[in-house]
């Protein structure tokens, strides 16, 4: 879907008179609402992805658009060609504008009069939904209020001062907390829609059971897992240089074909027969466990397994020097499970502690904190007190005191988290292009993964309904005066 909009830029704007430019800037918001609205809209697009690209200036329509038209409908004498003409005639002044919008969308298409006629034109409906506004949810308590000392303004807190916040609390995946708010501000107008919801969450109230290990088990299996954010990933990576983050988005994918999906799947084939939406779902990730098994066998035929998700790196057998390198990764972790005993030897006898408190962690390189360090790793010890001890040593460098505890490294933990670092420049640039063909198929994945977003989802969303609908009761005290004053 395509929207129009007038591109407003400084260069434009110096051009423009005061009132002009008004308009221009009222246009551009305008454009900006619109472009919210639409990809806010569950019926008009199917799925998570937005689909919605301004262009500058619609560009005017060419003499040949009403001739394409006339034959992709099968000619003026078809009933086809009718409903379109008087489409066109009930717009009135209106219709040359429409001409515009079907004549761009055809050249988007690259549809032509040389195409086949089998195109008929059908009016859209954008009211199989209640649209309602944010502040009108908010009026109803429908969603959170959004700003600082809320819970002043409203009372309570985030997961009891709105019906978002008390059905989004059993809710076990990110998929299906943006789809509870889009069912929120978007009810259904369809009785046989609502009813057939209505009958699904009545199936899971009444088998608590079968609830609950949907809950704790087998959502709770692709609790940690983004769908969309993993969708987005592989389209991104795709594209990029970045072999690590590549790699680093296949294994997700397999995790949740191999290790998150099986689990609702196992779930789901406990629950009993007769409820036609759960039956639906059963089935359509039924059909995304088999569409994901060659992604499985991509992944373990390209992924060294063996080190993933400590590091990411493709098997060595792909090429000579892989292997070498490899090698050398091997002595590197075990010189650094050396390092990590030594250190807690030398934090027991300087503490005079009898138990290993020292932790090895990844280092955060993203951390404003830590740009500059170029070593992989970092020693924390849980109490912060054990800064003063550790700055005794000369060897040790303390990089940051937190909550959390005290972040520390060594020379020799520094020099060895360099001598990787190197090491993987090397291995990633012999790998580089491994990785782009694996990530051209893997890419290809992309809509299996939105249709399993969709069904868990879904699934997500009625179990939370069914849970608060079983476990959520609202007590009632009601309180009458006699004539006499007497409270009853």
């Amino acid at each position: 879907l395509s929207v129009a909009s007038t591109e407003i830029t400084t260069e434009n704007t110096c051009k423009m008179s005061q009132q002009q430019a008004r308009r221009a800037r009222q246009m551009s918001t305008t454009m900006k609402h619109l472009t919210e609205l639409l990809t806010s809209r569950s019926d008009v697009f199917v799925g998570n992805a937005s689909a919605v690209d301004v262009i500058p200036n619609m560009p005017k329509p060419s003499n040949t658009v009403h001739s394409t038209l006339t034959t992709l409908l099968g000619g003026e004498g078809t009933d086809r060609y009718v409903v379109y003409k008087g489409f066109l005639e009930s717009l009135n002044e209106h219709g040359s504008i429409c001409l515009r919008a079907i004549g761009f969308l055809l050249h988007q298409l690259s549809v032509t009069s040389s195409d086949e006629d089998g195109y008929e034109m059908q009016r859209g409906h954008l009211n199989s939904h209640l649209a309602m506004d944010r502040t009108a949810a908010e009026c109803i308590n429908l969603l959170p209020i959004k700003g600082v000392n809320t819970e002043v303004l409203v009372g309570g807190t985030e997961t009891n001062n709105s019906i978002y916040g008390v059905l989004n609390t059993p809710m076990k995946s990110k998929m299906g907390s943006r789809l509870l708010q889009l069912w929120l501000r978007q009810p259904l107008v369809d009785l046989k829609e609502i009813q057939t919801r209505q009958h699904a969450v009545t199936t899971l109230v009444e088998n608590s059971l079968e609830r609950d290990a949907l809950r704790e088990e087998g959502l709770a299996a692709i609790s940690s897992m983004d769908l969309d954010a993993l969708s987005g990933k592989l389209e991104i990576y795709s594209a990029s240089s970045n072999a690590t983050k590549a790699l680093e988005a296949l294994y997700k994918l397999h995790l949740f074909a191999t290790r998150g999906l099986p689990v609702v799947l196992n779930v789901l084939a406990n629950f009993p027969d007769g409820d036609p939406l759960i039956e639906k779902l059963q089935q359509g990730l039924i059909e995304v466990s088999s569409d994901l098994e060659q992604s499985v066998q991509l992944v373990e035929a390209v992924l060294d397994m063996d080190v993933a998700p400590r590091d990411y790196l493709v098997k060595s057998s792909y090429h000579e020097h892989l292997g070498d390198i490899r090698q050398e990764l091997d002595q590197i972790q075990e010189e650094l499970d050396f390092i990590h005993r030594d250190m807690n030897d030398l934090w027991n006898k300087m503490s005079g502690s009898s138990s290993d408190q020292v932790r090895l962690e990844t280092a955060d390189n993203n951390s404003d904190n830590n740009k500059k360090s170029t070593c992989c790793w970092q020693f924390r010890i849980p109490d912060t007190n054990a800064s003063k001890i550790l700055q005794k040593d000369s060897g040790i460098t303390v990089h940051r005191l937190l909550k959390n505890g005290v972040y520390f490294s060594t020379k020799e933990l520094r020099q060895l988290g360099s001598k990787k670092q190197d090491l993987l420049v090397e291995y990633q640039s012999h790998q580089k292009e491994i990785v782009q063909n694996a990530m051209a198929v893997g890419v290809t994945y992309v809509p299996v993964l939105e249709r399993a977003s969709i069904l868990l989802a879904q699934l997500d969303v009625l179990q939370s309904l069914a849970h608060v609908a079983a476990n959520f009761t609202i007590k009632k005290e009601w309180k009458t005066k006699n004539y006499r004053g007497e409270t009853h």
